[in-house]
């Protein structure tokens, strides 16, 4: 059997737009590269669904999603934008008035059986999950992770089997559809109780009898059988609401998505900010390299007569860390034409120029960001304004590190990030990063500015693959983030002060002593990680106390290979 993939255009885009904190570019970039991925593989065939006007179960219960903010406009203008690039791109979109994606994925998966095909449906959306057999899976989509579907998981996931879902959601209540159950019913009576009758019938009939005359659980409880007999209309009401309609007329037809789809045309990318005004570029830190060699004549037309030979010189990205008092905030904020985003407040004794995140005038000057969206938006506006600064310093990213975690737990409406289970929650944040390091990236492409990242180090146990494990300096943040950030940099120094060993006598023991010297390391260590993309810079870099950037800038000129 062939395979189809369908995909709910619309939780994945309003997953993005909750996890871009409503940015328009940043959730139609993600929403893109999320069917990117559900599409690898090479599917026979791809289906998009999505939410169009109107909604047959609003007129069986106007309370239907009546709880939902209404979706700002531009979310709705980011949806357009990515319907309309995937059409372009050759992709069959389906949407009907008065009907959801869910039906739509419903009638599609319909049609696929029939045809043999096993399918393979990307959402968000636990309703869809009622569709689920050996030859249908569901591929559950960020904001948390891909996580694939088959039986035997939505039976450890919910309790009950997939062509028990259905039951399941109309006695427990849908709250983020405002659907209403039975009261005092919840998931886990629920899928009890479902467990122990064959329908709808069986179980009206059941909820009749006293206690004990059920098989496994002892029977309904007789106060629970009473709620159900109570509030059967509720009941029968959610039922309906939750059930999917796999009959919608799907045009184009079903069979359009074997078509082989067009070459994808080269649109214009989206500007990341829209903005009508763009500041000039900033003055390069370096001069760029020396021209390289005029490569050999190619034949004229088409991207190989514009083939780049040699260095590119590229805007600085550049991480220092090392312990408390190196003097890691004093290296950075002494670049050229400096602007920094103090996270946590530890540039308060340096002359430097910081961004006010909120009204100067106040009480609280506002230099320190509260959220990370605050961290975001003076970004952007670096990015959209004209201005005279060259580098912008973010001091520092394990504080800023915070600001993520709470942005992910508002977004998941939990407490701390590990309340997400199993990892989950730094996996969350490392798309919240990702968002980060795009903004910075168009920052660049925009202005020229160079990114100079300020981080704490800890000592900590290093797991090493080759042999015993050692203690070494790690930079003071989750793994999975500290390697997307080092990986992400041109340059990682790690900076610390010099010590030597002296001896008094050649019985006594050999004591650390400072000699005043604060030394940039560039090559990585046994005791620290650390790197250079830049030629010829020295691993080992003694920093200037009267001029700590005139230290490392002379190495920086050239482009990062």
């Amino acid at each position: 059997m062939s395979g189809v993939k369908l995909i709910d255009l619309s939780s994945l885009a309003r997953g993005q737009w909750q996890l871009s904190a409503d940015d328009p570019v940043a959730a139609f970039d993600g929403t893109l590269a999320l069917v990117a991925r559900v599409t690898e593989g090479s599917p026979i065939g791809v289906g998009v669904c999505c939410d169009a006007k109107g909604n047959w179960r609003k007129a069986l219960d106007p309370q239907y999603k009546a709880q939902r903010e209404a979706a700002p406009d531009g979310y709705y203008k980011m949806l357009d934008r990515v319907k309309r690039r995937l059409t372009a791109e050759g992709y069959v979109l389906w949407q009907r008035d008065g009907y959801e994606a869910d039906d739509l994925i419903a009638s599609a998966t319909a049609c696929a059986r029939e045809l043999d095909h096993r399918v393979t449906i990307a959402s968000a959306d636990k309703d869809l999950l009622q569709l689920v057999t050996d030859h249908v899976h569901c591929l559950r989509t960020p904001p948390i992770d891909f996580v694939d579907y088959g039986p035997a998981q939505v039976v450890e996931a919910t309790g009950v089997r997939p062509d028990q879902v259905h039951m399941l959601l109309a006695l427990m209540g849908d709250a983020s559809d405002n659907v209403k159950g039975c009261p005092g019913v919840g998931k886990k009576t629920a899928a009890e109780i479902v467990n122990q009758v064959a329908g709808w019938d069986d179980l009206w009939e059941k909820a009749k009898l006293p206690p004990g005359l059920l098989p496994n659980k002892g029977g309904i409880p007789s106060k629970v059988g009473l709620a159900l007999v109570d509030n059967r209309p509720q009941i029968e009401l959610a039922a309906k609401l939750v059930a999917l309609d796999s009959l919608v007329p799907l045009d184009p037809p079903f069979e359009s998505i074997f078509a082989k789809r067009a070459p994808a045309p080269e649109l214009p990318e989206p500007d990341l900010f829209e903005e009508p005004t763009m500041p000039a570029p900033a003055a390069p830190l370096s001069p760029p390299p020396p021209a390289a060699p005029a490569p050999a004549p190619v034949a004229a037309g088409g991207r190989l007569a514009r083939v780049v030979t040699g260095t590119v010189a590229t805007p600085l990205r550049a991480l220092v860390y090392g312990p408390e008092g190196t003097g890691k905030t004093t290296l950075v904020a002494s670049a050229p034409n400096v602007i920094m985003l103090d996270i946590e407040g530890g540039s308060s004794l340096l002359d430097v120029a910081r961004y006010p995140f909120r009204d100067p005038t106040a009480i609280d000057p506002g230099t320190n960001p509260l959220t990370f969206q605050e961290v975001l938006d003076a970004i952007k506006e670096l990015a959209t304004q004209p201005h005279g600064y060259h580098v912008l310093a973010i001091d520092t990213v394990d504080a800023l590190e915070r600001l993520i975690w709470e942005h992910v737990c508002k977004a998941k409406n939990v407490d701390g990030i590990e309340d997400l289970g199993y990892g989950k929650g730094y996996v969350a944040a490392l798309d919240v990063w990702a968002k980060l390091l795009a903004y910075l990236e168009r920052l660049q492409e925009k202005t020229g500015m160079g990114i100079a990242l300020v981080g704490h180090a800890q000592i900590k146990k290093f797991a090493n693959p080759s042999g015993e494990d050692f203690d070494r300096y790690q930079l003071k943040m989750h793994d999975k983030a500290s390697a997307f950030l080092r990986e992400w940099c041109s340059l990682v120094g790690f900076l610390n002060h010099e010590d030597r060993l002296v001896k008094k006598s050649e019985k006594a023991p050999a004591k650390a002593k400072s000699t005043g010297e604060r030394i940039l390391h560039t090559e990585r260590s046994g005791a620290y990680d650390a790197k250079s993309r830049y030629r010829g810079m020295p691993a080992e870099i003694t920093i200037d106390e009267s001029n700590p950037w005139g230290s490392i800038a002379p190495y920086l000129k050239g482009a990062a290979s």
